[in-house]
C-alpha cells in the first residue's frame, strides 16, 4: 500500500481542506516531514490511519472526536479522504467524523465510503457503505489489522521502541496482536472453564449419590437386624455393599408377595358375597314398604270420591255456560257501544257551541286588521328612500378604521426602530466582552495535552498498583488454604498408609502359617524360613476402604487448592511485571494523590477548553446577530416612511366622505336603527294580517265540520238502541234451554275460568285410583310379612371391607418396597458409573490445562512457546540489517534469563556486543543504539509478516521521531538503510527535527503553522 493523495478537512490543526499529493515525490520515495512543535506533523499520520481504520495513530490520541479542528467553521464537517495504490489497483476511502453543530441537540452522523478507482469510474467495494463493512474490507485489502499496521507500517511517536525495551508481558501483548496468538490464550481460559465445569459436575454427581443414600430411609423401612440396617448405621460404606444389602431387601419383600396376594383375594370373595346378600335384603324391604304405602294411599282416594262427583257436575254446567258465552258477550258489547255514542253526543254539542262563539270573535278581528293594512305602502316607501345611504356610512367607517390602524402601525414602527437600535448596542457590547474572554481562555488551555499525557501515565500506575495489591491479598488467602489442604492430605495419607501396612503384615502372617520347611516360598522362592511374620492388630477392611476414600478426597482437595494458588501466583507475577514496567516500587504504598491532583487540573482545563469552544460559537452567533440587526434597521426605516405616506392619503379621503353624509343621522348606527324599526313595523303588520286571515278560515271550517258530526252521531245512536233490544231477546231464549233461571246461569258461569284445573284434577284422580288399585293387587303376596335386619348385614360387610383394605394395603406396600429397591439399586449403579467417568474426565482436563498454561519447570505456556518461535525469526531478520548498520558490533539475541517473581520467561531481548564479547540487556544501550536496533526490529517484523502472508505487500513505512539521538556516523548509516529500503520500492516518511537528516534527504514536506494557529503543508523537492 502506497498513499497517492491525502485530503484532510477541519482535521487537527488544518482549518480548511488540506491536500497532500504524494505523487509529487516522483521516484523520491524517501522524504522528511518537518515543522515546528504542534504544527501538525503527526496529524498527517493520524489522517492516513483514520482514513484506513477510523482511529488515531497513537495511544495518547485514541479519542477520535478530539481530531476535529478547533479552528474550523461550525458548518464544515471533519473528514479525511485517502487515495492509495496497491497491487496495481487504485482505491479511494473517505471518512467523515460525526460532530454536533452549535444549537443542535443531536450529532450530525458520520459517513464512510470505499471505492476502487477505474477508468470507467468509481466502483463501490462494499454492498453498504457502513463503517464496519468498510473497515473489514480495508483489513482484507491490506492484510493487516490496525495494531499490525501501527507496529510495522506506521511507527507513532512514543511507540517506536516499545517492542525492543518493553517487558516480557508487554512483548507478549505486542506479539499476540501481530501474530494473533490470542486464540491459544483463549484456549487456556476455555480449558480452565472446562476444568471447573468438570469438577462441578463431579461434585454434583457425588452429591446426588449422597442424596440417593439419604432417601433410602424414606423409601424402605429398616428391618431390625437386616444387612441394610447394619450398613446404614456405619459412617462409611461402599456403593457395592449398599447395592448388595438392597438386593437382600428386594428378595425378602418378593417372598412376601404371593401370600399377601392370596389373603387379599380370599377377603375380596367374602366381601362380594356379603354385598350380594345386602342388595337382596334391601330390595325386599323396599317392596314391602311400597306395598304398605299403596294401601294407605288407596284408602285416602276412596274418601275423596264424593267431592270428586260434585266437581264433575260443576264442570258439566260450566261447559254449557261456556257455550253461551258468545251471546252474552255480544249483548254486553252492544250495550257498551250505545253508551259510548251517547257520551260522544254530549261532548259534540259543547264543541258546537264553542265553534259558533269562536267564529264570531275572529270575524270582528278581521274587520279591524283590514283597516290597518292600508299603512303598508307608506312603510315600504320609507325603506326605499333611506336604504341606499348605508353603503356611504360603511365607506366612512372603513376609512376611520384604516386611519386608526395606520396611526397604531406608525407608532409601532417608531418603537421597533428604537428597540432594534438599543438591542444592537447591547449585542455589540456583549460581543466585545466575549471576544476578550475567548482570547484569555485560549491562552490557558495550551498546557492541556501535556497534562492529559501525565494523567494517562499516572492512571496506568494507579491501576497497576491496585491490581497488584488485589492479587497479593488473593495469593496470601489461597496460600493459607493450600497449607491447610496439604496438612489434611498428609494426615489422611499417614493414617491410610499405616493401616495399609498393618493389613499387609497380617496377610504376610497368614501366608507364613502355610509355609512348610524345605518348600519354596510362593513370594520370594526361598526354601528357608528363618523369621516368620508376626500377627498385628486386626484391620477391618471396611475401615481401610474408608481411610482410602478419605485420603483420595483430601488429595483432590489439595490438587484443587494448588491449582488455584498457582493461577493466583501467575496473576500476581503479571501484576508485578506491570508495576515494574511503570517503575512502581511495590514495597511501598502507591497513593493516588498525584493522580487526583493532575486529574483536577485536566478537568479544570477541559472545562476551560469547553468554555472557550462555547465562547467561539457565541462570538460567531453574536457576529451574525449584529448583521441581522443592521438589516432589520434598514427594513424598519423603509416601513416607517411607507406608513406615514399612507396615513396622509387616508386623512384626505376621510374628510371628503364625511361631507357627503345627511345631517339628521350622524352615524350609520342611527340610520340602521331607524330602518330596522320601520322594517320591523312593516313585518309585524303583514304577519298580523296573515294570522287573522288564517284564523278566520280555520274557524269557518271547524264550525261546518262540527255541525256535520252532530247529525251523523244522532243517526248512529238510533241504530245502536234497536240492535241492543234484538240481542237481549235472543240471549234470554238460549239461557232457559239449559238452566233453571238467570241466577243459575250466573253461578255456573263463575266456574268457567276453573275448568282446565278441574279437568286436570278429575283426570289425575281417575288415573291415580286405577294405578293404585292395580299396584296393590300385584303385591298381595306380601301381606303379613316382616322386613330383614339391615344393620346386622351392614356391620358384617363393613368388617369384611376393612379387613380386605388392610390386606390390599399391605400387598401394595410390599410391591412398592420391591419397586423402590430396584430403583435405588439402578440409581446407585448409574451414579457410580457417572462418578467414575467424571473423575477420569476431570483428570484428563486438569493435565491438559496444566500443560497449556505453563505449569512446568520452564514456566512457558503453549502460546509463549509459539511466540518465542516468531521472535527468533524476527531477531534473525533484524540482525541482517543491524550488523552492517552497527559495523558488525551488535546482534540481537533472545534472553534465556528467568523473570523475577516466577513470571513466564522467554521473550526478553539481549544485545551481543562483538567488541567486548559480552551479552547485556538491550535497556543498557544508548539512545542512538536503541533507535537503530528498534528500526531493524520493526523491519524484521515487516519481513516476517510478508513471509507468512504472501498476499501482504508492505511497501510503505512512516517513522515518527528518534533520529535526534544518533551521532553523525550512525545517522549516515541509518539514512543508508532507509535509502536501501527506498530502492526496493518502499515509500518512507520520517518526522524529524534533525538538520542533517533534512539536508541528506532531498524531499521535504514542510508543515507551517500560521499566526492564526492553523497550519498548511508544502513539498520542497530538490
Amino acid at each position: 500500500m502506497q498513499p497517492l493523495e491525502l485530503k484532510m478537512t477541519a482535521f487537527g490543526p488544518y482549518k480548511d481542506c488540506e491536500t497532500i499529493d504524494f505523487r509529487a515525490l516522483g521516484d523520491r520515495k524517501l522524504f522528511v516531514i518537518s515543522g515546528t512543535t504542534g504544527a501538525g506533523k503527526t496529524t498527517i499520520f493520524d489522517g492516513i490511519f483514520y482514513a484506513l481504520y477510523g482511529a488515531a495513530s497513537g495511544e495518547d490520541r485514541s479519542e477520535v472526536k478530539g481530531l476535529r479542528s478547533h479552528f474550523a467553521d461550525d458548518k464544515v464537517a471533519t473528514s479525511v479522504e485517502l487515495l492509495f495504490a496497491m497491487k496495481g489497483h487504485t482505491y479511494r476511502v473517505y471518512r467523515q467524523l460525526p460532530y454536533k453543530k452549535a444549537g443542535n441537540k443531536s450529532e450530525t452522523p458520520g459517513k464512510v465510503e470505499l471505492y476502487e478507482v477505474t477508468d470507467q469510474g468509481d466502483v463501490p467495494l462494499v454492498d453498504q457503505q457502513k463503517a464496519t463493512e468498510v473497515s473489514d474490507k480495508i483489513r482484507e485489502l491490506l492484510g493487516l489489522t490496525k495494531e499490525q499496521f501501527k507496529q510495522i507500517v506506521m511507527l507513532p511517536q512514543g511507540e517506536f521502541q516499545k517492542l525492543l525495551t518493553s517487558t516480557t508481558a508487554n512483548k507478549e501483548a505486542i506479539l499476540r496482536k501481530i501474530f494473533k496468538t490470542m486464540k491459544y490464550d483463549d484456549m487456556v481460559h476455555r480449558l480452565k472453564d472446562k476444568r471447573n465445569d468438570a469438577q462441578q459436575a463431579l461434585d454434583k454427581a457425588q452429591a446426588l449419590q449422597q442424596h440417593t443414600v439419604r432417601t433410602i430411609h424414606q423409601a424402605l423401612p429398616l428391618r431390625e437386624a437386616s444387612s441394610l440396617e447394619q450398613l446404614l448405621a456405619q459412617e462409611h460404606f461402599t456403593t457395592a455393599r449398599l447395592v448388595q444389602a438392597l438386593a437382600e431387601e428386594q428378595q425378602h419383600y418378593e417372598a412376601l408377595l404371593p401370600g399377601q396376594q392370596q389373603a387379599y383375594e380370599e377377603a375380596l370373595d367374602k366381601q362380594n358375597a356379603l354385598q350380594e346378600m345386602r342388595a337382596k335384603a334391601r330390595q325386599f324391604n323396599e317392596e314391602l314398604t311400597t306395598y304398605q304405602n299403596l294401601k294407605t294411599e288407596l284408602t285416602k282416594l276412596n274418601e275423596q270420591q264424593p267431592a270428586i262427583d260434585t266437581m264433575q257436575k260443576q264442570y258439566d254446567f260450566a261447559e254449557k255456560a261456556q257455550q253461551l258465552a258468545p251471546y252474552d258477550e255480544q249483548f254486553h258489547t252492544l250495550n257498551q257501544h250505545k253508551k259510548k255514542l251517547e257520551n260522544r253526543l254530549l261532548a259534540l254539542q259543547e264543541k258546537l257551541v264553542d265553534a259558533i262563539k269562536k267564529h264570531e270573535e275572529i270575524t270582528l278581528q278581521w274587520q279591524q286588521v283590514t283597516e290597518d293594512k292600508k299603512q303598508l305602502p307608506v312603510l315600504e316607501q320609507q325603506l326605499r328612500t333611506w336604504q341606499p345611504l348605508i353603503a356611504m356610512y360603511e365607506r366612512v367607517d372603513d376609512s376611520k378604521a384604516r386611519q386608526q390602524t395606520l396611526q397604531q402601525q406608525l407608532q409601532r414602527h417608531q418603537q421597533q426602530v428604537q428597540k432594534n437600535h438599543h438591542e444592537q448596542q447591547q449585542v455589540m457590547a456583549t460581543f466585545e466582552t466575549q471576544k476578550a474572554q475567548y482570547t484569555q481562555a485560549m491562552e490557558a488551555v495550551h498546557a492541556l495535552p501535556m497534562l492529559q499525557q501525565q494523567l494517562f501515565d499516572e492512571e496506568k500506575k494507579v491501576n497497576a498498583y491496585t491490581q497488584f495489591t488485589q492479587r497479593k491479598t488473593q495469593l496470601q488467602t489461597l496460600a493459607k488454604a493450600l497449607q491447610e489442604a496439604k496438612k489434611e492430605q498428609q494426615q489422611a495419607q499417614t493414617a491410610y498408609e499405616t493401616m495399609h501396612q498393618i493389613s499387609l503384615r497380617n496377610q504376610a502372617y497368614t501366608l507364613a502359617q502355610q509355609l512348610v520347611e524345605g518348600e519354596a516360598c510362593p513370594v520370594c522362592g526361598s526354601a528357608d524360613h528363618p523369621a516368620h511374620a508376626q500377627l498385628s492388630d486386626a484391620v477391618d477392611e471396611q475401615v481401610l476402604e474408608q481411610q482410602r476414600v478419605q485420603y483420595e478426597a483430601t488429595q483432590r482437595m489439595y490438587y484443587r487448592a494448588e491449582s488455584a494458588w498457582q493461577s493466583a501466583q501467575l496473576q500476581l507475577n503479571e501484576a508485578t511485571a506491570a508495576c515494574d514496567a511503570l517503575a512502581i516500587d511495590t514495597t511501598r504504598t502507591y497513593t493516588t494523590t498525584r493522580y487526583e491532583h493532575i486529574k483536577a487540573q485536566v478537568a479544570q482545563l477541559m472545562q476551560a477548553q469547553t468554555k472557550a469552544e462555547q465562547q467561539q460559537q457565541t462570538l460567531q452567533q453574536l457576529e451574525q446577530q449584529l448583521k441581522q440587526f443592521e438589516q432589520q434597521q434598514q427594513t424598519l426605516q423603509q416601513q416607517l416612511i411607507v406608513t406615514e405616506q399612507q396615513l396622509q392619503t387616508n386623512t384626505v379621503l376621510l374628510e371628503e366622505q364625511q361631507q357627503q353624509l345627511p345631517e339628521q343621522y350622524g352615524t350609520k348606527a342611527e340610520l340602521q336603527q331607524y330602518l330596522t324599526a320601520v322594517e320591523h313595523q312593516k313585518i309585524q303588520l303583514e304577519q298580523r294580517v296573515e294570522a287573522v286571515r288564517q284564523q278566520l278560515e280555520q274557524a269557518t271550517q271547524t264550525l261546518q265540520l262540527t255541525k256535520n258530526d252532530h247529525v251523523h252521531l244522532t243517526t248512529q245512536i238510533d241504530e245502536a238502541v234497536h240492535n241492543l233490544q234484538e240481542a237481549q231477546e235472543h240471549f234470554k231464549e238460549r239461557v232457559l234451554e239449559h238452566f233453571d233461571n238467570g241466577q243459575h246461569y250466573t253461578e255456573m258461569k263463575h266456574f268457567i275460568p276453573q275448568m282446565p284445573s278441574m279437568r286436570t284434577k278429575l283426570e289425575q284422580f281417575a288415573q291415580q285410583l286405577y294405578a293404585t288399585t292395580q299396584a296393590c293387587e300385584k303385591r298381595q303376596h306380601l301381606e303379613g310379612k316382616e322386613p330383614h335386619d339391615m344393620a346386622t348385614i351392614e356391620a358384617q360387610l363393613q368388617q369384611a371391607r376393612q379387613q380386605g383394605e388392610q390386606l390390599f394395603t399391605n400387598w401394595q406396600q410390599t410391591k412398592s418396597y420391591v419397586k423402590n429397591t430396584q430403583a435405588l439399586m439402578q440409581q446407585l449403579d448409574e451414579n457410580r458409573a457417572q462418578i467414575e467417568a467424571l473423575e477420569q474426565r476431570a483428570t484428563h482436563i486438569i493435565a491438559l490445562y496444566d500443560l497449556l498454561r505453563g505449569n512446568n519447570e520452564q514456566r512457558i505456556s503453549f502460546e509463549r512457546y509459539l511466540q518465542i518461535e516468531y521472535l527468533e525469526q524476527i531477531i534473525e531478520a533484524a540482525n541482517e540489517r543491524l550488523q552492517p548498520l552497527s559495523n558488525g558490533q551488535f546482534l540481537l539475541q533472545r534472553s534465556e534469563r528467568l523473570e523475577s517473581h516466577g513470571k513466564q520467561s522467554g521473550l526478553g531481548l539481549d544485545i551481543y556486543d562483538a567488541y567486548t564479547g559480552q551479552t547485556r540487556d538491550v535497556k543498557t544501550m544508548s539512545g542512538g543504539e536503541k533507535f537503530n536496533a528498534a528500526l531493524c526490529l520493526a523491519l524484521g517484523i515487516s519481513d516476517i509478516i510478508q513471509s507468512y502472508r504472501g498476499q501482504v505487500e508492505i511497501d510503505t513505512m512512516f517513522i515518527d521521531e528518534g533520529f535526534g539521538t544518533l551521532d553523525e556516523e550512525a545517522l549516515a548509516k541509518a539514512i543508508d538503510t532507509l535509502v536501501e529500503l527506498q530502492k526496493s520500492g518502499r515509500m518512507i516518511g520520517v518526522i524529524s527535527h534533525v538538520a542533517g537528516l533534512k539536508e541528506a534527504i532531498p524531499a521535504v514536506l514542510e508543515v507551517k503553522k500560521l499566526r492564526e494557529g492553523y497550519s498548511h503543508t508544502k513539498f520542497h523537492i530538490d
